[in-house]
């Protein structure tokens, strides 16, 4: 009676040493991956906080990528009131920011950039001046032509369309424009282009900034925005060709 005992014995030492090798194989797998995840500048343990409650901002004021087009006589306001965009070194990230306005109208409407800046795991800041940042006021040019003999536009709708970029400072000669303050007639959208061009030395990781949009002296809105930059190549920039 004492050999299946001796047996089962020898089994149960044998299981617990394959358990202890397992865990220790484990352990030697998942240290160097979490070791990474904790040292990437883009991990999520890096993001900033960011308020995502839309009921803290205008129903009127949003925030989308470059491909949409929102046109000024027609449209209902999006449902995104902050952004994260991603880029690397020496590459330009875009969005932009769209205003519907009340029966009323806007009067002296404003929007402008803070700088973006990184706290964790770098410390580096975007200056919001231009070059590197420049504020866009959309202009609008009226659709009423046709494409082809069988089509409107390639939206399939005629009507007033974002075209013309016009810049708050001119990136090139550094002159101040006739952008910004702009009155928006009563329901009508205006649209503003933001160009964010990532230094070739800002540091990979999160940059946290915000969107203020103002009637006059009177903030109607600031909306967080995170340009998300990661390295790329492995050491140098995008380069500028």
């Amino acid at each position: 009676m004492r050999r299946p005992y001796k047996v089962s014995a020898h089994l149960g030492r044998l299981s617990i040493s394959m358990i202890r090798m397992v865990v220790t194989l484990a352990l030697l797998l998942t240290l160097p991956v979490f070791s990474q995840a904790q040292s990437d500048p883009l991990s999520p343990s890096n993001m900033p906080t960011i308020d995502t409650n839309p009921a803290d901002y205008p129903s009127n004021i949003w925030i989308t990528d470059t491909m949409q087009k929102v046109r000024q006589d027609s449209g209902s306001p999006g449902t995104q009131h902050w952004g994260t965009f991603y880029g690397t070194q020496n590459e330009f990230v875009d969005f932009q920011v769209h205003v519907q306005a009340p029966s009323g109208g806007i009067a002296n409407l404003n929007v402008t950039v803070s700088n973006f800046v990184q706290t964790s795991p770098h410390s580096y800041t975007i200056s919001n001046t231009s070059p590197q940042v420049v504020v866009y006021r959309e202009a609008y040019m009226n659709v009423t032509g046709y494409v082809s003999s069988t089509a409107s536009t390639y939206y399939g709708v005629q009507g007033y369309y974002p075209d013309i970029l016009i810049p708050t400072v001119d990136p090139y000669w550094g002159q101040t424009t006739n952008a910004w303050p702009y009155t928006v007639a009563a329901s009508k959208n205006q649209s503003a282009w933001i160009d964010v061009l990532i230094p070739q030395a800002a540091l990979p990781g999160y940059y946290l900034g915000s969107v203020t949009v103002k009637s006059g002296s009177t903030t109607l809105a600031t909306m967080p925005v995170i340009i998300a930059v990661w390295q790329w190549p492995s050491s140098g920039h995008m380069p500028t060709t």
